[in-house]
């Protein structure tokens, strides 16, 4: 698995249909969300992408467990598969 550094706290990759986040506090775990559609997909990246970088000013160390909450709450009720991996990722860009 290959990620980019969105922030400092997470990592994201997009492949078809399936979008996995990767937690700097959660290194050995990888979540990958599968949905029916590369637009809801790439919708789910953004908005991923998105609230992670609006996240400025949470305590550190807390930042993975606000964002996963928060992503969790936007998507409630849509449809997508998510399953847990193990993870070594490859950092593809790093976040400034």
């Amino acid at each position: 698995m290959e990620f980019e550094l969105v922030t400092p706290f997470c990592g994201l990759e997009m492949e078809g249909r399936a979008v996995r986040i990767f937690y700097q506090e959660i290194q050995d775990l990888a979540r990958e969300y599968v949905f029916g559609s590369e637009q809801e997909a790439q919708a789910f990246c953004n908005a991923t992408a998105n609230l992670a970088l609006g996240m400025e000013g949470l305590p550190e160390g807390k930042e993975s467990i606000i964002h996963l909450l928060i992503l969790e709450l936007m998507y409630q009720g849509k449809e997508y598969e998510m399953m847990l991996h193990k993870a070594s990722p490859n950092v593809a860009i790093e976040a400034s």
